[in-house]
C-alpha cells in the first residue's frame, strides 16, 4: 500500500472529526472512507455520508463445494461504440453510492458521496487518474513470455486451456500468478495486501448467493491443488459493492442485461495463521482504442465437473489460454463509460470473478472481472461469447478509496 493514504488526503482537503471507533464494525474499521464519513454519530464528518441500512438477514455458506455455475446472458445487439475519455472532475455530476457488509456483525452500510469528490480524493492517492500500480516490481521478461507459451483462445466447445501449476513450470512466487486467487468456487484478483489486510476484486455474484446466503470462503492466492505454501489463506471480513446488485434481486433472479452492470465487488480479508501477503496486481481503466494496443489475458480456477471443463482437468489449479479479443461494449454509466465488454476465452464454473488484465511496461493491470457466459454455451458461432464487467472510472475511484 502507498505511503499516502486517502484518510490523510481527506484531512488536507476537508475538515471534520473521526467517527467513534465503537460505532464502526471491526471488518470496516480500517477503511478511511468509513471513518471519515458523515453519519448520525458524526454529523461533521469530512466527506460522504454513511448510514446503516436494513437488509434481510443472510446466512454464511462455504461456497467451495457448491455448484457455482456461471450466470447466463443472451447475446444482444452490439451498441455503437462512441468513445470514452478520462473524466474531467469539473464535468462530474451526481452522487456515487456503494454498500459495505460487515461479516462479524452482519450489518450493512450504504455510503454516498459526490461523484466529483470521490474522483478528487482518488487522484490525490493514485499513480494517475486511470491507473495505479502500487509499489510492485515489473514481471520478468520470461514470465511475460510464458503468458503466451500456449497460443490458445476460445476453442468452440473443446476447452483447451493449459494448467498453470507450479509443477508446470510456473513458480509459486511467480510475479503475476501470486496475484490470482481461488475464492470459494470462484476466482479473484489480489489488489493490495500487507500483514494485516488484503483487498481483492471479484464478481458480486460470487459473494451473494440465492436464498439469502453469502460466501465466507477463504481467499487462496496462487492455490495449487492445495493451499499455496507461500501465501496461505485469507479470511473475508467485509465486502464492498454496488447496492443495485441486491436492489435488482440479482442473486435470486439474474437478468444479464441488468445485473452485469453491477456484478463487481471488493473482498476485504485478513490473514490466517501462516499466511504471507502476496504482491497486489495493478488496476486501471482504458478506452477501447488504447486497450486494443496491449496484450490481454485472463486466468482462473475452473471446476472439473462441468461438461465444458478443461481437458484434461485438475481441481483447484490455475488455468489459462492465449491472448484475449475484446468487443461489443455496452451499458454506459453516468461517466459515459461502458460497463460491459465481451471477450474470447474458454470459461466454466469457477472462472466467475477472475480478472482480465493487460501489460504496460512489464506491469499487469486488471481492467475487468468475469461475469457471465452466453446462453449458447459451447455452441457459439462467434469468438467473443463471454461477458465481463469493466473497471470504470467510478469503480476505479472506489477501489482507491478502499485500498488507501
Amino acid at each position: 500500500m502507498a505511503g499516502t493514504t486517502l484518510l490523510s488526503a481527506a484531512v488536507v482537503a476537508f475538515s471534520g472529526g473521526v467517527q467513534a471507533q465503537s460505532e464502526i464494525p471491526k471488518g470496516l474499521e480500517s477503511l478511511s472512507i468509513i471513518k471519515y464519513a458523515r453519519s448520525a454519530n458524526n454529523p461533521s464528518g469530512g466527506y460522504g455520508d454513511i448510514r446503516e441500512i436494513d437488509r434481510e438477514k443472510r446466512e454464511p455458506v462455504d461456497t467451495a463445494n457448491l455448484d457455482m455455475s456461471l450466470p447466463k446472458s443472451q447475446r444482444e445487439k452490439p451498441e455503437e461504440y462512441k468513445g470514452e475519455k478520462i473524466p474531467d472532475i469539473n464535468d462530474l455530476n451526481g452522487k456515487s453510492q456503494f454498500e459495505f457488509f460487515d461479516i462479524e456483525s452482519g450489518r450493512s452500510f450504504q455510503f454516498s458521496i459526490e461523484r466529483s469528490t470521490l474522483a478528487k480524493l482518488s487522484r490525490q492517492v493514485a499513480d494517475t487518474a486511470n491507473e495505479h500500480n502500487g509499489d510492485r516490481k515489473p514481471a520478468t521478461k520470461d514470465e511475460i513470455r510464458a503468458e503466451s507459451r500456449f497460443d490458445k483462445s476460445w476453442s468452440w466447445a473443446n476447452d483447451s486451456r493449459s494448467r498453470r501449476g507450479i509443477q508446470d513450470g510456473y513458480s509459486d512466487t511467480n510475479t503475476i500468478y501470486q496475484n490470482l486467487a481461488n475464492y470459494g468456487g470462484c476466482s479473484a484478483t489480489v489488489l493490495s495486501a500487507n500483514s494485516e489486510q488484503m483487498v481483492a476484486l471479484t464478481a458480486a455474484h460470487c459473494i451473494y448467493r440465492p436464498g439469502n446466503q453469502y460466501s465466507y470462503s477463504n481467499i487462496e492466492p496462487r492455490k495449487n491443488g492445495v493451499a499455496s505454501p507461500t501465501w496461505g489463506t485469507w479470511s473475508p471480513v467485509a465486502f464492498g459493492f454496488y447496492p443495485s446488485f441486491i436492489d435488482n434481486d440479482c442473486e435470486d433472479n439474474w437478468n444479464g442485461s441488468v445485473c452485469i452492470k453491477y456484478d463487481i465487488a471488493l473482498v476485504i480479508a485478513r490473514p490466517d495463521a501462516g499466511a504471507t501477503p502476496p504482491r497486489g496486481m495493478g488496476w486501471g481503466y482504458r478506452n477501447k482504442t488504447s486497450i486494443d494496443t496491449f496484450s490481454k489475458y485472463r486466468r482462473g480456477y475452473p471446476g472439473c465437473g462441468a461438461g465444458h471443463s478443461p481437458m484434461p482437468c485438475s481441481g483447484d489449479y490455475l488455468y489459462g489460454d492465449g491472448q484475449l479479443n475484446l468487443g461489443n461494449y455496452a451499458n454506459t454509466d453516468s461517466d459515459n463509460w461502458y460497463r460491459r465488454v465481451k471477450f474470447s476465452s474458454d470459461l466454466n464454473p469457477g472462472d466467475s470473478g477472475s480478472g482480465l488484465y493487460y501489460y504496460r511496461d512489464g506491469n499487469p493491470y486488471v481492467f475487468a472481472v468475469t461475469s457471465a457466459e452466453d446462453t449458447c454455451y459451447t455452441a457459439c458461432w462467434y469468438s467473443r461469447p463471454n461477458h465481463a464487467r469493466r473497471i470504470t472510472p467510478e469503480w476505479y475511484d472506489f477501489i482507491n478509496s478502499v485500498v488507501f
